[in-house]
């Protein structure tokens, strides 16, 4: 059986962006910037509308995320969507290199996946290929980032525990979750009171 790559766990949470942007969007508060003193155009350009789709199929809602995790073999794929504002970062796209460096410094904890999730220490899964970024194709960015995890007990992963929430408690607000296995699908909405998702 071929491992599912990032890039696939990728195309999972692009595929159900659709249906989880129906409930998750509608969950979502949408909040309003900081930094009263942008400009008219800014504002203009922004629009405050921040539930719409990135070109790609990527959710742009403030305080929503997009999760999947995908089992195969002994091969556990994460991956994760959410607005730059989700983790307190800007969302303009960087211009100079201070407005880099800030970007940079606010993905350098998602290079570990345990920043984003708790797997259980029976499951003994250590971390493989992490892909971290940034997608500005909508105009305000996004966080993108997958992860693929080798596991010693693939069987031990019954459930994931989105340890995100507790980094960014006054900007994350709901999580929605997609979970695939070799003989179910499953998804749940994930809140900071209830952040672990399991299979069906």
């Amino acid at each position: 059986m071929n491992t599912l790559s990032s890039s696939a766990v990728r195309t999972l949470v692009v595929a159900m962006a659709g249906f989880l942007t129906i409930a998750g969007a509608a969950a979502a508060h949408e909040t309003t910037d900081k930094g009263a003193s942008e400009t008219a155009e800014s504002e203009d350009a922004h629009s405050h509308d921040h539930d719409h789709d990135h070109a790609g199929g990527s959710v742009h809602a403030h305080g929503l995320a997009n999760a999947s995790i995908a089992v195969d073999g002994d091969t556990l794929s994460i991956g994760i969507d959410t607005a730059l504002a989700s983790i307190g970062s800007s969302e303009r796209e960087p211009e100079d290199e201070a407005s880099r460096e800030a970007i940079s410094a606010a993905l350098a904890p998602f290079a570990d996946p345990f920043h984003v999730v708790s797997l259980p220490d029976a499951a003994d899964c250590a971390p493989g290929e992490a892909d971290v970024g940034t997608d500005y194709s909508g105009g305000p960015g996004n966080l993108v980032a997958d992860y693929t995890l080798t596991c010693g007990d693939i069987s031990a992963v019954t459930d994931v525990d989105f340890v995100l929430f507790s980094h960014y408690a006054d900007t994350l607000e709901t999580i929605e979750a997609v979970w695939i296995d070799e003989a179910s699908q499953s998804s749940a909405t994930l809140t900071p009171d209830s952040r672990t998702i399991s299979p069906n």
